[in-house]
């Protein structure tokens, strides 16, 4: 299980930092998207297939998605849905 802690992580140190079982997380990945029957909006993650156009290719590449990926879903989960920061017309 994986902890984040909204307070002081960045998520793409949190992903670099994990360089040692970084082909634990390809493995989950590939597996989930087994699981799940090949959904398409998971193969920008899967090492196996092509790079996105104009995508860096390779693991390099693959790590930049996850980043962004992971960049995206922290902002959503731990400020985006923040209970105590402010709404729009609230």
């Amino acid at each position: 299980m994986f902890v984040l802690m909204r307070e002081t992580l960045d998520p793409q140190q949190w992903f670099r930092s994990r360089a040692a079982v970084r082909s634990l997380h390809v493995e989950a990945i590939e597996l989930l998207y087994s699981d799940f029957e090949h959904p398409t909006e998971m193969e920008p993650f899967i090492p196996f297939m092509p790079a996105p156009a104009g995508a860096t290719p390779g693991m390099t590449g693959l790590e930049e998605r996850v980043c962004k990926y992971l960049t995206q879903r922290w902002q959503y989960f731990w400020v985006d849905r923040d209970p105590e920061r402010p709404r729009g017309n609230e």
